[in-house]
């Protein structure tokens, strides 16, 4: 099922870490999936039984799915893409399960976005502090703003730079919309 814990990243995640590495440039973010196939689907390594698409974001070349897809045993895959989901957009990952029906989990890229609620704000500055007390559980794709690992006073101030921007690097993402939906979304 989609919604098996085992799937990383779970349907419907936002990932609202920084898209780029400051130091460097390189893009950052969602660039595989693991998936659970429900028991019983004969889950594969056939990259047929797997699609992938993503809204188009200026700037990014079309992503797909990328080399083999790798068998981690009892029913669990991992889907390597070209590259990270573009910032601001939506992808989508569809398994075939052989004659039957398809499951999909669909992921967004809004960086800043820490707190879900489909647009960076201040309130996501709150939430990363609620996180630092120990408030809200930690979430890797919501708190983990300079891919470290962990949450972080850092990440507090990464997420300043996100959403006010890096010169040469990011734009500001403050305010930015909730990317539209990829055309193969559920």
């Amino acid at each position: 099922s989609i919604f098996d814990p085992l799937n990383d990243p779970p349907h419907q995640t936002i990932d609202a870490r920084a898209p780029f590495d400051p130091a460097t440039g390189t893009q950052l973010g969602i660039d595989s999936f693991t998936v659970k196939w429900p028991s019983g689907t004969g889950g594969t390594t056939d990259k047929f039984c797997y699609s992938y698409c993503e809204t188009f974001v200026d700037g990014f070349a079309a992503n797909a799915i990328f080399g083999l897809i790798t068998d981690n045993g009892n029913d669990t895959f991992t889907v390597k893409l070209a590259r990270p989901i573009a910032p601001g957009a939506s992808g989508t990952l569809t398994m075939r399960h052989g004659d039957g029906p398809t499951s999909q989990i669909s992921v967004v890229s809004l960086p800043g976005d820490a707190d879900g609620s489909r647009s960076a704000n201040p309130a996501d500055l709150d939430f990363l502090v609620d996180g630092l007390n120990g408030l809200v559980p930690f979430n890797k794709y919501r708190h983990d703003m300079d891919h470290s690992g962990a949450l972080t006073p850092r990440d507090l101030l990464r997420w300043i730079d996100v959403t006010n921007g890096v010169s040469g690097v990011f734009p500001a993402w403050l305010g930015a919309p909730f990317p539209p939906c990829a055309p193969c979304c559920p």
